[in-house]
C-alpha cells in the first residue's frame, strides 16, 4: 500500500477503535499477587521469584522463563546451577545477584541481575530466596526457575504457563491482565516515579542511553491513563524533571 494512502487509511480509523495503551505492572498488582499465591505450594512459590525479580530488577520476561519446555537451552538459558549470591551493601541492605547467560540488551555476552531488599513485602531478595528454598530438589542442570511437582520430579516455567497463573490471580481480584513485558515497564516506573535517579534506573535496567530516553517519553505519554489526582501531578512532574537532567546531561535527544 502507498505510504500516501495508509496514512490516509490511519487518520480515518476512529479514536474509539485505536487500542489503548498497554497497561502497567503496579505495585498494587505485586501486592495482589503476592496475597493471591500460595507460598506454601512450590509452582507459585517460583511464579513468585520470576514476578518480583522480572519487577523490581527490571528485567525482560525471556531473561527469566523458558519459551517452551522443548527449547529450554543451557547456553542460552540461567540455570539451576547459576551462581546465585547472597549478601549486603556497605549500609547493611541485603542484596542479591546472578548472572544470565543471555540478555536482550547484550546478547550472549549475558548480564548481571541484581537486587536489593527495600522493605517491601514484593522484595526480590526475599522472594528469590524462598523460591529456592520452596524448590529446593531441583538439579543444577536445570532452568533457575523450574518447580518442583506433586510426583516428586521437576517441570519447565514457561511464558504461558507463568502469565497464566499471574492472570489468574489478578483476574480473579479486579485486575487488569497483563504482559510479560508490562513487569519491566512497571518495575522501572516504580522507581522513577519514587525518586530513584535514572542513571540507576539505566543500570539497572542495562539499557544504553539513548535507548533509556526513548522509553521514558513513552511511558511519560501514558502515565495519565493509569495515574490520577495528587498523585499524577506529583509524580508526573517529578518524572518530566528527573528525565528531562537526564537528557541535557547526556546530551541525548527527545
Amino acid at each position: 500500500m502507498p505510504v500516501a494512502v495508509k496514512q490516509g487509511v490511519t487518520k480515518l480509523v476512529p479514536e474509539s477503535s485505536k487500542l489503548p495503551p498497554k497497561p502497567l505492572a503496579t505495585l498494587a498488582h505485586m501486592h495482589a499477587l503476592f496475597d493471591g499465591l500460595d507460598m506454601s505450594n512450590a509452582f507459585d512459590a517460583a511464579v513468585w521469584g520470576i514476578a518480583s525479580v522480572a519487577f523490581w530488577s527490571c528485567c525482560r520476561l525471556g531473561e527469566l522463563v523458558v519459551p517452551t519446555a522443548s527449547k529450554f537451552d543451557p547456553q542460552f538459558h540461567a540455570t539451576r546451577g547459576t551462581g546465585v549470591r547472597f549478601g549486603h551493601s556497605s549500609n547493611g541492605t541485603q542484596t542479591m545477584s546472578f548472572r544470565i547467560r543471555w540478555s536482550e540488551t547484550s546478547g550472549f555476552r549475558g548480564a548481571k541481575i541484581i537486587g536489593v531488599d527495600n522493605d517491601e513485602i514484593t522484595s526480590s531478595v526475599l522472594a528469590l530466596q524462598h523460591h529456592l528454598r520452596a524448590n529446593s530438589s531441583i538439579p543444577a542442570h536445570v532452568p533457575l526457575f523450574a518447580y518442583e511437582t506433586t510426583e516428586g520430579t521437576w517441570a519447565h516455567m514457561t511464558c504461558d504457563i507463568f502469565l497464566r497463573r499471574c492472570n489468574s490471580v489478578w483476574r480473579s481480584l479486579g485486575f487488569d491482565e497483563l504482559s510479560g513485558h508490562c513487569f519491566c515497564v512497571g518495575g522501572t516506573t516504580e522507581y522513577v516515579l519514587h525518586g530513584t535517579a535514572p542513571e540507576m534506573v539505566q543500570a539497572l535496567g542495562r539499557w544504553c542511553s539513548q535507548a533509556f530516553m526513548d522509553y521514558w517519553w513513552k511511558i511519560d505519554s501514558i502515565l495519565p491513563t493509569f495515574l490520577s489526582g495528587s498523585v499524577l501531578s506529583s509524580r508526573h512532574k517529578l518524572l518530566r524533571s528527573s528525565t528531562e537532567k537526564f537528557r541535557r546531561k547526556h546530551g541525548l535527544s527527545r
